[in-house]
Formats: C-alpha cells, sequence, structure tokens
C-alpha cells in the first residue's frame, strides 16, 4: 500500500503520525498543508522514491522526522525546509547521497542526528555539529573524509558518537575532555508525546563486540565514541582519558601509533576499550587494571611489548584480546617473559655484530683512502713516484694493445 497523494490536505490539522513498521510502498507525498504534524515517523517500510522538496514545506513545529530502514535516495534533506524546532532526525539504512545538508545549522535544537548507511560524501564543515543541545551524532557507514570536525569537542550533552567506517583522516582532536561532557539531562523529557516517541526512541551503538540497541533510561545513561575503521593517524591524545563518563570507546582498524596513555586510568566507567588493529607501541599501562567496569577489552594486531599484568580486570580477558603483539608476553597468552626477552636480546647481539662488522670494514676503507689522498696532496715526492709508474703503466698497455 501506499501513502495517499493528498495525505496532507486530508489531515491538516494531524499533530502526530505514525505509520513505521509496515510495507508502505512508493514515495511520500507533499505534507505542506499539514501545519500542525510535530511528529512523523515512517521508519521500517518500502518507501524507496527521492524525497521531494516540497515534502515538509513550511513545518516550522515540526520536532521529529524519522525515515529510516527504507529505500530512498536522491540528496539529503533538509533542501529549504524551515526546520527550527527539529529535534530528531533519523534517515538511518537508506541511500541519500551527496553531501551533508548545511541546512542543518538552522535546526539549532537537533538533539539526534542519524544518518548511518548511507552513500553520502564530502568533509563535515565546520559549525555544522555545534549545537549545544546535539547528544546523538550517528554518521557511520558513509564516506566522509577529512579530518574529524571540532565541533565535537564543544557539545556539553554529547555521549553517542559514531562516525565509524568512513574515510576520516589526520589525528584525533586534542580538545576532548571532562569539561566538555557533563552530567547528562533526561534526555526526552521535554519532548511532546512522552509516552510515545520517547519511549521508543533509540539507538544502535557497537559496543562489547556487538551491537547493542539503547532506549528508554539505558539510553541516557549510555556513552560512547566509536572511530573505528577510518584512516586517522597520530599518537591517541591523553586528554581523551579525562572522559570520565565514557562506557565505551573503539579506535580500533586505524593507523594509530604511539603508546597507549595513561590517562585512560581515569575513565573509571569504562566498559568497552577496543584499540586493536593500530600501530601502537610501548607496554600496557598497569593502571588499566584498575578499571573495574571494563568488561570487553582488545589491543589485538599492534606492536605492544612487555609484560601483561595479570591482575584485576586485565586478568580476566581470553588470549585473543592481545594477540598479534609478538613482543608481549605473561600467564595470559601462555608465554615467558624471560624467554621473550632472551630472543629480542638474541636478535640485539646479531644486529650489534653485524653493525659492528660493517662499520669496521667502512671505517677501514675511509681511513684507507683518505690516508692515501692525503699522502698525495701533502707529499711532493711521492705524488711524483705515483705519477711517473702511472705513465709508464699506461705506456706499457698501449704498446701491448698496439696491432
Amino acid at each position: 500500500m501506499s501513502i495517499p497523494t493528498n495525505f496532507g490536505s486530508i489531515f491538516q490539522f494531524l499533530d502526530y503520525c505514525d505509520m513505521s513498521s509496515n510495507r508502505l510502498y512508493g514515495g511520500i507525498p507533499s505534507l505542506a498543508e499539514a501545519t500542525s504534524l510535530e511528529v512523523l515517523d515512517l521508519s521500517s517500510n518500502n518507501l524507496n522514491e527521492e524525497i521531494l522538496p516540497t515534502l515538509i514545506g513550511n513545518l516550522s513545529i515540526l520536532t521529529s522526522l524519522l525515515l529510516s530502514n527504507n529505500d530512498l535516495t536522491g540528496p539529503m534533506p533538509p533542501f529549504h525546509w524551515n526546520l527550527g524546532s527539529l529535534k530528531h532526525l533519523s534517515l538511518e539504512n537508506n541511500r541519500f547521497s551527496g553531501w551533508l545538508s548545511p541546512l542543518l545549522s538552522n535546526s539549532s535544537n537537533l538533539k539526534t542526528l542519524n544518518v548511518r548507511n548511507n552513500h553520502l560524501s564530502g568533509i563535515i564543515p565546520d559549525g555544522l555539529l555545534s549545537f549545544q543541545q546535539l547528544g546523538v551524532i550517528l554518521l557511520g557507514g558513509n564516506d566522509f573524509h577529512g579530518p574529524i570536525p571540532l565541533d565535537l569537542c564543544f557539545n556539553n550533552y554529547l555521549h553517542f558518537v559514531d562516525l565509524s567506517n568512513n574515510q576520516f583522516s589526520g589525528e584525533i582532536p586534542n580538545c576532548f575532555y571532562n569539561d566538555f561532557w557533563t552530567d547528562l539531562p533526561m534526555y526526552f523529557n521535554d519532548d511532546p508525546f512522552s509516552g510515545n516517541i520517547t519511549e521508543r526512541m533509540s539507538v544502535d551503538f557497537t559496543t562489547k563486540g556487538e551491537n547493542l540497541t539503547y532506549m528508554g533510561e539505558p539510553l541516557v545513561l549510555m556513552t560512547g565514541i566509536d572511530l573505528s575503521m577510518n584512516q586517522l593517524s597520530g599518537a591517541i591524545p591523553p586528554p581523551l582519558g579525562f572522559l570520565r563518563q565514557l562506557k565505551s570507546l573503539n579506535l580500533s582498524h586505524n593507523q594509530l601509533v604511539g603508546p597507549i596513555p595513561e590517562t585512560f586510568m581515569y575513565m573509571q566507567d569504562m566498559e568497552s576499550l577496543d584499540l586493536s588493529y593500530n600501530h601502537l607501541n610501548g607496554s600496557l599501562p598497569m593502571q588499566l587494571a584498575n578499571l573495574s567496569f571494563l568488561c570487553s577489552f582488545n589491543v589485538a594486531y599492534n606492536n605492544l611489548s612487555g609484560e601483561i599484568p595479570f591482575q584485576q580486570q586485565l586478568g580476566t580477558f581470553d588470549e585473543s584480546a592481545f594477540e598479534g603483539n609478538d613482543n608481549l608476553c605473561g600467564e595470559i597468552i601462555n608465554k615467558n617473559c624471560s624467554s621473550v626477552l632472551h630472543q629480542n636480546q638474541g636478535v640485539f647481539d646479531a644486529i650489534d655484530t653485524s653493525l659492528v662488522f660493517w662499520s669496521y670494514v667502512f671505517g677501514c676503507f675511509a681511513l684507507g683512502f683518505w690516508g692515501t689522498v692525503a699522502l698525495l696532496i701533502w707529499d711532493e715526492v711521492c705524488r711524483r713516484r705515483l705519477c711517473d709508474l702511472m705513465d709508464a703503466l699506461m705506456f706499457k698497455l698501449g704498446w701491448e694493445f698496439v696491432p
């Protein structure tokens, strides 16, 4: 069944429209005449056409636009819509393309921005995500590139950030710290229809190695950052460890280098930490063992070294969390640290022996060469004898090769 083309004119005074999880197909007609509409939920259907520029028109009191889990195409809305009251925009799992609309900057009351798993691309413009009430930013599964927007550092109520599976590059901003991530308010308390859309508002977020759905009170209490599967480089900024309320951090599948910051000891609420598939080096900070809520931990396939602390939380994980780090040792992975030390010492000894040998060879060569040059420059008798010897040799060779 499709939505009637005159739907907007029939329901001019409709304020709440929920037609989610049906089998609706085709396009979405213009709703410009439904000027009382505050909530429009058409998610989880089979809608499969482009969004009309006249779909919303001037619905200035619309607070929730939920179109996720369809097959909608074309550029991302809003085009020229006046959505100053918009709080929740969910376009996840469609086929929208193009850039993230700069007209979102007019939606200063936005709390939820979910455009995951589309075909969006381009650089995130500065200021586009700077809304002070924005708490959920889900941009994963697109083709965004460029640096991570600095706007994320200055949002007081952020508690879900998903930029995973894009092409973001450069370093992780060095401006994340606790002052900018304060205690989260009851996120939907001021929304209309609190008995309906508020209770059903949910966020899917990958943490603890699986995709979990948060809604209701758990949604309010959960905080997480997912920057995995990008092209981020450089070191992990130590201020990131001062996000004390962070419960999930995923930086896996990037090109990060350097040590694991010791400041991670301050993330006392951390439940899931994934740093796997990077180029991190150094030892595991002993203080990580004190993260008493940590139940999912992965540093596999890095260049970490030294003994794995077998105590408290770190002692609860199996060896798969540490695999791919040849220089790690300890009881968890059944590798004796003395044997690793002996093996590394053997490698260093071989390198040292080879280095000494070739240094000696090149040193002798350099000494002989420059010694000969110096002798020829400063000793006139030797220089004359060498010239006579070369003349005689050339004369002899010349006669031998005359036919």
